[in-house]
């Protein structure tokens, strides 16, 4: 993808962030709330997962042809890649919590393609909002923003833009070599990926499955981490 389309999709993304935490401040999300309906919800979804459409078609060069490429292609091109069933984010709000989108992707190698509940309801909402309204849940919307945010945030194409909109935490690391090193194998560097709603570890290190055993300065410290888990908290 050329800078001005990566520019333009971090922009898209902080802007449906904001529309998201507009929403989440009225009714904020938890089991009992999760499956609340609100119109403005299915207007994220879409938006949010044709983004994330248009990140994994620009970036794909799989066997097919990308102008043909759909989410079982995606699936088994950037699950070797990235890893994203095993990504954890972290959801700033309290209690904090995290948020696996693709979750459904891992052994995709040896039991095929796993669908993805949030994707299936934005193809619902995509072709006939009306008859499908009640899938755009703060659930569906949480997750499909999440996963955009999980989308952009490992991908070398995008790290001047997210650098340049303060999402991107360094910690102690030096920034010149950090920018290089996180990509490369057996370079033992992890950065943070934050925004107001998020947080991403890129590079070595994830989140560990207890989100009480974060320590915030193993993961860049951030703007916000310290704040919300880990011995900071």
């Amino acid at each position: 993808m050329d800078p001005a389309g990566v520019e333009l999709i971090v922009i898209w993304y902080l802007e449906l962030e904001s529309r998201l935490l507009s929403a989440l401040s009225t009714v904020s999300y938890s089991a009992e709330t999760k499956s609340i309906f609100l119109p403005p919800l299915a207007n994220i979804v879409v938006d949010t997962c044709s983004l994330i459409d248009t990140v994994f078609r620009e970036e794909y060069y799989g066997p097919k042809n990308k102008d043909d490429a759909t989410i079982v292609d995606y699936s088994n091109f950037y699950e070797p890649r990235f890893g994203f069933s095993g990504m954890r984010t972290l959801v700033y709000q309290y209690p904090p919590l995290y948020m696996r989108p693709f979750a459904a992707w891992n052994g995709i190698a040896s039991e095929g393609h796993k669908k993805l509940d949030w994707w299936e309801s934005y193809n619902r909402l995509k072709h006939n909002r009306i008859k499908h309204h009640q899938v755009a849940t703060l659930e569906t919307s949480l997750f499909s923003l999440t996963a955009l945010f999980q989308a952009i945030s490992p991908m070398k194409a995008f790290l001047a833009s997210l650098i340049r909109h303060d999402l991107i935490y360094f910690g102690s690391w030096d920034k010149e070599y950090a920018k290089q090193a996180v990509f490369e194998e057996g370079k033992d560097v992890t950065l943070l990926a934050e925004s107001e709603l998020f947080a991403t570890p890129i590079g070595t290190e994830k989140f560990p499955d207890d989100i009480s055993a974060i320590d915030p300065h193993r993961f860049c410290r951030g703007k916000k981490l310290w704040r919300y888990v880990g011995r900071d908290s």
